[in-house]
């Protein structure tokens, strides 16, 4: 299990709605099936560009999503000749899914129970 900071970096980096669509976008082209035949189920940074921004050239806005999201640790970025390649990390992935079914299980199960405490220090200076 990942350390809850990591967790929590990767939820940050998924709660941008570029950097949403670029890792669903990413998460479309991984096939588990697809990698016995062809190891590159990723897209170039120029790809990526098209598909967020509509241009064929690369933006700094995208880079800077795609670094976010690489820092976070959900995607891997590698040079091929002229091309840099944005890959899914599937075990990211497979955390990412995990913790969200803990979530939604447990709110599930104790939905009265999802009640946030104040600290007492926090209620005395309310008073």
């Amino acid at each position: 299990m990942e350390s809850p900071e990591r967790i929590a970096a990767m939820f940050k980096a998924l709660g941008d709605p570029t950097r949403l669509r670029i890792f669903a976008y990413l998460l479309s082209l991984h096939d588990e099936t697809e990698r016995a035949i062809r190891s590159e189920s990723g897209a170039t940074v120029g790809e990526i560009c098209c598909f967020i921004t509509g241009a064929p050239r690369v933006s700094s806005k995208v880079s800077f999503h795609l670094k976010e999201l690489r820092m976070a640790g959900l995607i891997t970025m590698s040079r091929r000749g002229k091309n840099v390649i944005c890959k899914i990390v599937p075990e990211a992935c497979e955390e990412v899914n995990r913790v969200t079914r803990s979530i939604v299980r447990d709110a599930r199960e104790a939905p009265t129970q999802a009640v946030v405490q104040v600290p007492a220090r926090e209620q005395a200076a309310k008073k």
